[in-house]
This record gives C-alpha cells, structure tokens and sequence, in this order.
C-alpha cells in the first residue's frame, strides 16, 4: 500500500505544480497580453465546461473498463498538448482551442486518480490519504506559484510554457511506475462491450441513493456559482488596486496571495490529519455546512467590499474555505458510492454536472458583467450558491 500512496502523492504534487505554473498567472496572460474583456473571460470558460461536460462520462468509462493507468497517461499527455498551444500562440482562437484540448485531458483524470487509488487502498484508509494528499497539492500548488512568479519576469508565455511540458513528462512518469492491481471488467482489447450497461449501473443506483441525488444537484449549483469567481476575481480586485501597477508586480501580487492561501491549507489539514478515522457522516456534514455558509458570507464580502484589505482579506478566508470543502466532500462521495468497479464513471457524473452548471451560470454572469459590471456578476454568483445550504440540511435529515 505504501507504494501506491507514494506514487499518489507523487503524480498530485507535479501535476499541482504544473497547473500552478499556469494558473498563477494566466487570466492576467489573457487581460494583458491577449487582451480579452469579461465576456471573453467568460466565454473561454464556457467552452472548457462544455468540453468537460461532453467527455467526462466517456472518458470515465475509458477509466472504468480500459484501465485507471490508461486514462491518467492520455489525459496528463493531452493537458500538457493544451498548455503548449496556449503558450506558444497567444491569440483567442488559439486560447479556445487550447481549452479543448486540455478539457477533454482534464476529464480523462478527472475521477480516475481518485478512483485508483481508492481501489488499491480500500476505503477504510482512503479517508487519511486524501487529507494527507490535499497537503501534497497545496506543496505542489505552492511550488508552482514561486517558479511561475520567477518565470513571469521572462515572460508571461514562459511559466505556461513549463506547465505544458511538465505534463507530458508526468505522462511518461506514470506510464513508467504507476501499476493497476485491479482486474479489469473486460479485457482491454475489447472493442463490442456495451458501456451502455455501465451507464445503465451507475444511473440505477443514483435513482435508488437519494444522497447520490442531492450530491448530484449540489454539484450542479457549484458549478453555477463557480464560474464567475474563477474568470473574474482579478478584474474585480483590478478596481481597488493602483493603476500603476507593472505587470510584474500584478503576477507578484496575485501570486504573493495564492502562496499564502495555499500555505493556510497545509497548515489547516496538518491539523485535521491529526484527527480520528474514518470521519463519521455527522462530522462531515457540520464541517460541509459549515463551510458553505462561511463561503456565501465571504462571497458576499468580497463582492460588495469597498476597502482593499476587506477585499483580500475575504477572498483569502473564502479560497481557503473552497479547498478544505473540495476535500471533504471528496470524502463523503466515495464513501456513499456503491460499486468500486463504476467508481471513475460516478465521479465523472458528478464532475459532469459541475460542468453543466458552469455552462449555466457562465454566460448569465459574463453576460450581466459585461452589461453592468464585474461586481454585480460576483453578486449573482453568491445568490446562485445559497441553496446548498437547504439540500445540505435535506441529506441530514434523511441521514
């Protein structure tokens, strides 16, 4: 087992820092050097969801009767391809065919790293090695933002640059060691098994779970809400800051407060790896809601916040409240999925309507940003979440 967990925590490291060495600083690579407005931001965003959406339970059947291995190689190899198109042609129709192509990379590991490692462990450990790699991430998140604030004084396009081939060779790192111990359902060569019958599987037991149902609709309103904040926070925090500010110092800035989120992380889930497991159900729900009401508040404050310090200050409290959330529902929902064999195909479902959500809520807000403005985009994305609350409530009384 440990073997397998270190090879984990591994490939999440690198692949955490790689995407931060082109997340760190690449909506200010589209502002300032492809020079999109707020409906562009948005419509890029758009674009990956609707990739995400259309591939995600494809590529989790790849994962579920093709093999975890198979899928984590091609979706790291076609997240590096993505990378590199963006970097080297700084342009919006190269932008959005970057988004594809490392979309449809995404939703090939999407669900099946969690779903491998889960296998190979059992569910009984899987609880602590999830906290203990959320801290892997944010190390790796970390990483990648110092080396993407040293690249950016190159240039923009360099740190982007690194990111993409990084992946590739995360794609040969793992074709190399990671190894598969459970049986596949078919054999891998097989091209006439009816992936229909899996979908049938998964889709009968979300019927049957009436958590699978509420966790389902949850990730949907997520990915309402999602969008707007991820594309437009910095056009937001662009408005209380100086004008003057290079874009060195805007990467400095920007990266500065991403290292210390990522840093919060580390030390908040030290502390929870420190507690008793398994979590019990109770538990996960209180730190669930909690965190979710905590969210729309500090959404909330971030939005209508006229003062810099109140402004970064909520968007540090919320960004660190966003991961410790990612983690813990990550928890809960492998906990509740019933078969081990359609865990990747379940995972994807839920990614899925994540995806359809942003689709939603994506060109709503993009479109009332650029109409009225960036805050009362941000505001309508806070309203969006706040029926979590109630299906939070709802599973804990039918729980």
């Amino acid at each position: 087992m440990k073997q397998q967990t270190n090879i984990y925590y591994t490939q999440t490291f690198f692949a955490q820092l790689f995407f931060w060495c082109v997340f760190t600083i690449n909506i200010l690579y589209y502002v300032k050097i492809v020079d999109m407005n707020a409906l562009q931001l948005i419509i890029i965003g758009t674009i990956l969801e609707c990739t995400i959406f259309l591939f995600e339970i494809p590529t989790g059947l790849i994962a579920d009767l093709k093999g975890r291995k198979v899928s984590i190689i091609l979706g790291y190899g076609l997240i590096g391809s993505g990378f590199l198109l963006e970097a080297l042609f700084p342009v919006f129709i190269a932008i959005v065919a970057s988004q594809v192509l490392w979309g449809i990379g995404y939703t090939c590991i999407s669900g099946a790293t969690q779903a491998w490692i889960t296998d190979e462990v059992g569910i009984a450990h899987i609880d602590k090695i999830f906290l203990i790699n959320t801290q892997a991430e944010n190390i790796g998140t970390c990483s990648g933002i110092i080396i993407a604030i040293a690249c950016s004084f190159v240039s923009l396009q360099f740190s982007i640059l690194i990111g993409g081939i990084g992946f590739v060779l995360l794609a040969i790192y793992v074709y190399v060691f990671l190894q598969e111990q459970r049986q596949l359902t078919i054999s891998p060569t097989s091209l006439t098994y009816p992936v229909w019958l899996v979908i049938k599987e998964v889709a009968g037991s979300v019927k049957k779970s009436v958590l699978l149902q509420y966790c389902l609709w949850i990730a949907l309103i997520v990915g309402c809400y999602s969008e707007a904040l991820d594309r437009l926070w910095i056009l937001h925090l662009q408005h209380l800051l100086p004008t003057a500010l290079t874009h060195k110092q805007y990467i400095v800035l920007i990266g500065g407060l991403q290292l210390a989120i990522s840093i919060s992380v580390i030390c908040l889930f030290t502390i929870f790896s420190k507690f008793e497991y398994p979590w019990k159900a109770q538990q996960l729900f209180k730190v669930i809601q909690g965190c979710y009401a905590l969210l729309i508040v500090m959404m909330l404050l971030f939005t209508l916040a006229n003062e810099l310090f109140l402004l970064v200050g909520s968007f540090f409290i919320l960004q660190v409240t966003r991961q410790t959330l990612g983690t813990f529902e990550q928890i809960w929902f492998n906990q509740i999925i019933p078969e081990n064999s359609n865990r990747a195909t379940f995972l994807s479902v839920k990614s899925q309507m994540d995806a359809f959500g942003q689709i939603g809520g994506g060109p709503v807000t993009g479109i009332l940003s650029q109409l009225t403005s960036v805050k009362i985009g941000l505001l309508c994305s806070a309203i969006l979440l706040s029926p979590v609350l109630y299906l939070y409530n709802k599973i804990r009384l039918k729980s």
